[in-house]
């Protein structure tokens, strides 16, 4: 378990506590310790640079809002590993009134690999698995 305690600021300094459990499954690469760690360095401002930096190229070398690439993205911005039936049938679930082809899906998922904003791996029957690239690069990936 990870407790973090803070105080929201203002002129009534309100103790706010959440607590995360782990549940432990054979396919984790990083457990909770990981997470103690990227917390303190946000706090002491030591992955402020690094945060800013990737922000602002998201916010300037993204796909263009609205685009296909761009809802892939919002899609894989959980940074879970997807396939393409899931991708699409996400896609088809959060914006029911525009129609993904599965080619014009698998596409856009390899033109954001090519500029690397997401990660593509194979599972073991050879079914390619999307998820994005980590916004701190691999070093602090926490993602499962």
């Amino acid at each position: 378990m990870l407790a973090i305690s803070w105080f929201a600021g203002g002129d009534n300094e309100v103790e706010r506590r959440t607590e995360f459990w782990q549940y432990l499954m054979k396919r984790r690469k990083s457990g909770l310790d990981h997470w103690g760690e990227v917390i303190m360095k946000l706090k002491n401002g030591e992955l402020s640079k690094e945060l800013e930096r990737e922000n602002q190229r998201r916010r300037t070398n993204g796909p263009a809002v609205g685009s296909l690439q761009w809802r892939v993205l919002y899609i894989l911005g959980d940074l879970r590993g997807k396939g393409l039936f899931q991708i699409e049938g996400e896609l088809k679930a959060k914006f029911p009134s525009i129609n993904f082809d599965s080619e014009e899906i698998e596409a856009a998922c390899s033109n954001l690999q090519r500029e690397k904003w997401i990660i593509c791996s194979q599972e073991p029957n050879d079914i390619p698995v999307y998820r994005q690239n980590p916004p701190l690069g691999p070093r602090f990936d926490l993602s499962a």
